[in-house]
């Protein structure tokens, strides 16, 4: 669906619910003032336009949850997702009609939104120099949801010295970019989230408190230069601070997986699930040890109808 606010076109959504409900990035729900958007509305293969409502926000992934009342009944038809995702041909719903695209690379750890968070994001190419808006849903070959076009890679982004995975310099703007071929035609490139980081989306919003649970361990961090991840502040009350860990340790590894930077880091405490626990390498000194550390949910992932900086 695509959504308007004034005739101006400020973003797409995707029907999640035979209810009504649909998630949409923040940009296209929520103003510059960080409110809900007054009047926005929403339309499907240029028929009528319909009244849209606000009704929560996920300030990790920067993606709200609206309903489009116009859109609930039973005879709807809404996007499932996919249980799992491993063709390489994908088709982008824009707001000209479907594109094919590619997805061409997984996996790559990246920044979203305001509220500056490392997660997995995928690459999509899309075919015939297409251009995205924000919001533009990933589906399969069989018609299963597996992304939304979320980002636009900002190649100035300086990734000394970043806190880790609570905050980052520089979030990717929405929209796609010129690139090379792929196909018989320029392509463009934009970034989707992965499917799992999705699903907790859906799953959070559908819920009956309508919140995404994140994880979160209560640490900032940056690239230590000797490798890993160097600790810059413990949140009081946080798990870390309950574990042990302080201020100059270096987490070098959890398990059996490596970490050679504070992005690396980042992006495996983002697949963590709340409720599991982990088990951290710490260097301090000249010393290791290994350090268990519960995972707990991310308190401050969401601005309920607010969408603002997270400084």
């Amino acid at each position: 669906m695509t959504l308007s606010q004034g005739g101006v076109i400020v973003g797409q959504g995707v029907l999640i619910s035979s209810t009504g409900l649909a998630i949409a990035p923040g940009e296209a729900a929520f103003g510059y003032d960080g409110a809900p958007r007054r009047s926005l509305s929403a339309s499907q293969s240029n028929k009528r336009e319909m009244a849209v409502k606000v009704e929560s926000y996920d300030a990790v992934t920067d993606l709200a949850l609206i309903r489009v009342p116009g859109l609930a009944g039973g005879d709807v038809k809404f996007a499932q997702l996919a249980s799992r995702f491993d063709s390489s041909v994908v088709m982008v719903t824009l707001h000209s009609g479907p594109a094919r695209a590619q997805m061409a690379r997984r996996g790559l750890t990246g920044v979203v939104g305001l509220g500056k968070r490392y997660m997995p994001l995928n690459e999509i190419r899309l075919e015939a120099g297409a251009t995205a808006l924000t919001g533009s849903p990933v589906f399969s070959a069989d018609g299963k949801l597996v992304g939304i076009l979320m980002a636009l890679l900002n190649d100035e982004i300086d990734t000394r010295d970043m806190p880790g995975a609570e905050v980052a310099p520089k979030a990717f703007g929405g929209g796609a970019r010129p690139t090379k071929s792929f196909g018989p035609m320029p392509s463009a490139t934009a970034f989707s989230l992965d499917l799992p980081v999705l699903d907790r989306v859906i799953e959070g919003f559908l819920s009956e408190k309508q919140q995404v649970t994140h994880p979160w361990i209560g640490l900032f961090f940056k690239t230590s230069p000797s490798g890993g991840a160097e600790v810059t502040r413990v949140v009081g009350g946080s798990p870390a601070e309950a574990a042990g860990i302080k201020v100059g340790d270096v987490i070098t590894a959890a398990g059996r997986q490596p970490f050679d930077s504070h992005v690396d880091f980042a992006a495996y405490l983002f697949d963590q699930r709340v409720g599991a626990s982990c088990d951290l390498q710490v260097r301090r000194g000249t010393s290791e040890r290994k350090v268990r550390v519960k995972i707990a949910k991310d308190t401050g992932s969401g601005h309920r109808l607010r969408r603002v900086t997270e400084d």
